[in-house]
């Protein structure tokens, strides 16, 4: 136990130097800290080893340390560098596993220790304790290529890397240990769960998933709980997204954009024979494989009734923000009322329109100008997009971006017939 002069003296420290505990009010802190003890390393020591039980949380006071995942083919990888403020070993008493990593002084260390046993009694009786580490281990993992779940064999499968991170999750390269081949795992946040609708929300994507037989959308082949969290296992999608290719290329030609945009349509007009829609169109979720195939990601705000019946689905999306992202976002999912297949229209005509033009359909930032821009968007003349600008895909993104999704007819099954396996222009 600290003395009453160390427990003045760390709180000093987390008056100086930010760590999670530091917002804590000041009774908080010093309930955490009377139950906490002051240990000290010598370089090349261990504060922690991959593959140990958790045993204790560590709050770095001075000094710096190194984190290492040892993979299975013996090699290490070094994920992060730890000092004064830092907390370490929040995986394990969260997630209830084995040490992730191990963690190495580089410099001389001093840091205190919370017990195991300690953690618990305390995060039980505040439980703002555990929400804070959640963020913690949220802000730690998918930030690089490699991170505590690097190498980690989990529910049958190895994760091997981290290929994308989003609000609502982390998606890692694995492989299937029974057969060896390549799998998405998809991770929610850990940010997330003590939000009821986001994890209702993640289940629901699981859902659709498992609803769709299609090869433009990838497959669901598992659905399980671990490391405190939920995973999806899909099909692994090999390829860059649009928004990626448009970073490097700008505007595309019409033969190039009509090829997308008809292997979209036809996805989407798959999608709403059964009853779904995808509610969140954009170019960071659309992938294309080598084979020239569209692929149409991340069912995470997929509404289940075609016509604006799926209350369910609108209760979920509420707690956590806008229903879809609001560049792509049609004028309607800013009101309360009820949606349809029409926002998916809107969607594609948006990222159509980006394809062409190299630019966004809306400039502003923040969310009234946005919906100012949107409600007032007049569509330039087909010269002002693009050369050679038919006027059949001029009239589908006068009639996509129309402003009142009763206006906005589309025929997704004729735009559809636009379809061909896309090639990228050699540069």
């Amino acid at each position: 136990m600290l003395t009453p002069q160390e427990l003045r003296e760390t709180l000093d420290v987390f008056a100086k130097r930010p760590s999670p505990f530091s917002d804590f009010r000041r009774e908080l802190q010093s309930t955490l800290l009377s139950a906490m003890h002051v240990v000290s390393y010598q370089p090349g020591e261990y504060l922690i080893r991959q593959g140990d039980a958790g045993e204790d949380l560590l709050v770095i006071l001075e000094g710096t340390a190194t984190g290492h995942v040892r993979q299975a083919v013996g090699t290490s990888t070094p994920i992060a560098e730890f000092s004064a403020g830092a907390v370490v070993g929040e995986i394990s008493l969260l997630t209830k596993e084995p040490r992730t990593a191990d963690v190495v002084a580089s410099s001389p260390v001093r840091a205190l220790s919370l017990p195991v046993v300690d953690f618990h009694r305390l995060a039980d009786e505040h439980p703002e304790l555990r929400v804070v580490l959640t963020y913690v281990l949220a802000e730690r993992l998918g930030r690089s290529s490699y991170d505590g779940l690097s190498g980690k064999d989990i529910h049958g499968y190895r994760i091997h890397r981290t290929v994308g991170r989003g609000g609502m999750g982390i998606v890692y390269e694995g492989s299937s240990l029974a057969t060896g081949e390549t799998v998405a795992l998809k991770m929610m946040n850990h940010a997330l769960l003590y939000q009821p609708a986001a994890i209702k929300r993640f289940r629901r994507e699981a859902e659709a998933l498992r609803s769709f037989q299609h090869p433009s959308i990838a497959r669901l082949y598992d659905h399980f709980a671990a490391y405190q969290t939920e995973f999806l296992v899909m099909e692994f999608c090999e390829g860059a997204t649009l928004d990626q290719r448009m970073a490097s290329h700008g505007p595309f030609p019409e033969a190039l954009v009509r090829s997308i945009v008809g292997q979209l349509a036809e996805t989407l007009y798959y999608v709403h024979q059964l009853g779904r829609t995808h509610n969140d169109l954009k170019p960071s979720n659309v992938i294309i494989g080598p084979s020239g195939r569209a692929k149409l990601l991340d069912f995470g705000l997929a509404k289940f009734g075609l016509r604006g019946g799926d209350d369910e689905a609108t209760t979920v999306s509420q707690p956590i923000g806008p229903v879809g992202t609001l560049r792509y976002m049609a004028p309607e999912q800013f009101s309360n009322d009820p949606t349809d297949y029409h926002v998916d229209v809107y969607g594609l005509a948006c990222v159509a329109y980006e394809l062409l033009t190299g630019r966004p359909v809306v400039s502003a930032s923040d969310v009234f100008g946005i919906i100012q821009e949107k409600r007032a968007f007049v569509l330039p003349r087909a010269a002002e997009i693009g050369a050679g600008i038919t006027p059949e895909m001029y009239m589908f993104l006068a009639r996509g971006l129309e402003v009142h999704p009763e206006k906005r007819i589309v025929d997704l099954s004729r735009t559809a017939e636009w379809a061909r396996p896309i090639e990228w222009p050699v540069d």
